[in-house]
């Protein structure tokens, strides 16, 4: 199997700092490879595609969870392919599994499959951390670059709600 095309993600990436996490991944594979990245819900039972139309997995039973729990790779027959799920890492904390099809699942194949599950955890650490910094400097009022401006729609609203305190006298 050819190695994917990072080098194709990036430029993605660098045209538009908003592009979801499904089109970086997209544009690395190649055609019918169909990548979905599955992020842990806070209680670790399910895991829930960052596409839209696709339908969670549940970590307990599942070739998905499989990977998730165990942090090998996880791969079954699917229509002439091999579908794969990798672990998807931010640092060094498991966030997920990227589930993705494959002519074949050898030991090359897979590989690549987890370099690019390496990948998709970076560029959605990285995207996290960009957006937490935009907001903060946007909160402070302080200068936000222009690359950012995709962001500011996110930011949280600039007033305190009160709730009127009574005292007794």
């Amino acid at each position: 199997m050819a190695e994917f095309a990072y080098t194709e993600a990036l430029r993605v990436l660098g045209a538009d700092a908003s592009a979801d996490l499904g089109r970086l991944l997209a544009a690395a594979c190649a055609p019918g490879c169909d990548p979905v990245v599955y992020l842990a819900d806070f209680s670790r039972q399910v895991l829930l595609p960052q596409t839209a139309g696709v339908p969670e997995e549940q970590v307990e039973g599942t070739m998905a969870g499989r990977a998730f729990t165990t942090g090998e790779p996880a791969a079954s027959g699917r229509d002439g392919y091999a579908r794969v799920w990798v672990p998807v890492l931010e640092q060094t904390a498991r966030a997920g599994v990227l589930a993705l099809s494959l002519p074949d699942a050898g030991p090359g194949s897979v590989r690549q499959a987890e370099l690019l599950g390496v990948f998709a955890g970076l560029v959605s650490f990285t995207v996290g951390l960009v957006v937490l910094v935009a907001v903060q400097l946007s909160v402070l009022g302080l200068y936000l670059p222009p690359v950012f401006n995709w962001v500011v729609p996110l930011k949280p609203p600039q007033t305190i709600i009160s709730v009127p305190v009574q005292t007794a006298v």
